[in-house]
């Protein structure tokens, strides 16, 4: 009970916490979040997101072709729930925010329920801990980024396949198999990274529950792959258009460009456009991005080098994931897993484990397919697999304890995270904000500010050099102004007919 209570207690402040100035911390509001919230906002009012298209799968950064193709570009998962939230909870810089942080919550909401499903109320609250106290969670919680929901639609994918094949009762079974469905697709639509990982992971999570002691009938399997490719058809289409294709391409680590550039100061030699020597090089560049992600230094120290997807306070990971990665050497280098007492529960344990860390390797290859790895933002995917391992990996270890030392352990362990996160979070509402300050274009902001007593909104709109920027202002002169976004759009038209 005292384990329970701990436990809920750290999850319910861990929550609150990523609604505490949200506003400033981070400081500033940057580029994406404005656009995420000009489109969230338009689609609200009008149907049609700030580029002027209908309720579309994909919004892009601009309306000119330049910016509609391999720019930015906002998913629906993200923007059309942003859309929603945004019409009752306001339109500030601090609403957008909200909306991320709300996703946030709901993962870890999800991540109890789905290990309390799997195994009891203890493990699910000692699961919600860890992901709560992640710091890639905390901080990518607070950003009005369309990648930040997938963790939540991860968690909704895995909760529906789980009381999917608990569930007896065909109706019932029907309703998770298409929540699972769900999940799944849109994790996938929602961010380049993710479609590779969910590709690899849906079908590998699929196979590891038809191998447990509850499998699907064949007919909910099918159902399941007809729901999931049914909700795939605005990615596919997509990807068929050509738009996402290109996108991906701008980021990628196969482009000769950038592989010219990544070789020469790191292999000396003449870069040959040959098909041979790129696809050598790309292996080793792949190579150096995974590895890059297994750093130290970015898993535990210093984290991102770019401070909007990273405090660089500490680094990607917790105190949790070091004690559990230190468990879990010391039980390797014991007598194997003999001390340990073979029951149900443990079989259970050690095949999810082995799964997440399948899932977490699907999380981070896509991300070291990409270029300025490491990357925080687009191995988020991972980091839901990530907080399952440490999860059971340390109930393992409290298991394997002998019974007159588990008080004396799970005091020492909760002082330490508490004084760990203390520290943190200190540092975080009060260095963070002026470290990162150059990173979420202030003068934006500030500018807007001015506007508000001028009132010209119409000069601010227009005063953006491209669709993409006047995208951004537009955002400020519908939220701060309360300009309606069919005036800002018109307003944006204009200006672009006069460049």
């Amino acid at each position: 009970m005292l384990l329970r209570s701990f436990f809920f207690a750290v999850i319910v402040t861990s929550c609150v916490l990523r609604f505490v100035a949200l506003d400033t911390a981070p400081p500033g509001f940057f580029s994406d979040e404005a656009r995420s919230g000009a489109h969230a906002l338009c689609l609200g009012q009008t149907g049609q997101d700030a580029a002027g298209l209908s309720w579309p799968a994909y919004s892009p950064a601009g309306s000119d072709v330049e910016h509609a193709t391999v720019g930015a570009l906002y998913a629906s998962p993200w923007t059309f729930p942003l859309a929603l939230w945004l019409r009752l909870a306001g339109s500030s810089p601090y609403a957008v925010r909200a909306a991320s942080a709300a996703f946030g919550v709901g993962s870890i909401a999800l991540m109890v329920l789905l290990m309390w499903r799997l195994f009891d109320l203890t493990i699910g609250l000692g699961a919600g801990v860890v992901l709560a106290c992640m710091p890639i969670h905390f901080q990518l919680s607070r950003l009005a980024w369309d990648n930040t929901t997938v963790p939540f639609y991860l968690l909704l994918g895995m909760l529906g396949l789980v009381l999917a094949s608990q569930s007896t009762a065909t109706t019932r079974r029907g309703v998770w198999i298409g929540m699972a469905a769900l999940g799944f697709a849109l994790a996938a639509i929602v961010y380049p990274s993710q479609r590779l990982q969910v590709l690899g992971a849906f079908p590998f999570m699929v196979w590891q529950q038809q191998r447990g002691d509850r499998p699907l009938p064949r007919a909910a399997l099918l159902g399941l792959g007809a729901a999931f490719s049914l909700f795939c058809l605005p990615l596919l289409h997509g990807l068929w258009s050509g738009f996402l294709l290109e996108r991906m391409d701008a980021t990628s680590i196969f482009a000769a460009s950038w592989l010219r550039q990544w070789a020469g100061p790191r292999l000396g030699t003449v870069f040959d456009d040959s098909a041979l020597y790129r696809g050598w090089t790309a292996v080793l560049a792949f190579a150096h991005n995974l590895f890059a992600h297994l750093d130290p230094r970015f898993l535990w120290f210093s984290g991102d080098k770019e401070l909007r997807h990273s405090s660089q306070l500490v680094g990607e990971l917790g105190p949790l994931e070091a004690l559990a990665l230190a468990a879990f050497c010391v039980r390797k280098f014991r007598s194997g897993a003999a001390h340990e007492v073979a029951d149900t529960t443990l079989s259970s344990i050690a095949r999810l484990q082995s799964s997440c860390i399948v899932g977490v390797v699907l999380g981070i290859v896509p991300s070291a397919l990409t270029r300025d790895a490491p990357h925080a933002l687009r191995m988020y995917g991972a980091v839901p697999f990530i907080a399952i391992w440490v999860t059971l990996e340390l109930w393992r270890s409290w298991r394997a304890l002998q019974p007159r030392w588990r008080t004396a352990a799970f005091v020492a362990s909760a002082a330490a995270l508490i004084g760990v996160q203390a520290c943190f979070l200190h540092a975080y509402f009060t260095r963070y904000p002026q470290m990162a300050r150059s990173r979420f274009e202030p003068a934006m902001s500030e500018q807007a500010q001015r506007t508000v007593s001028t009132g010209n909104w119409r000069g601010f709109v227009q005063s953006g050099r491209t669709s993409s920027e006047r995208i951004q202002r537009g955002y400020f002169a519908m939220a701060m102004g309360h300009v309606p976004c069919g005036v800002v759009r018109d307003w944006s038209v204009v200006a672009a007919s006069k460049r």
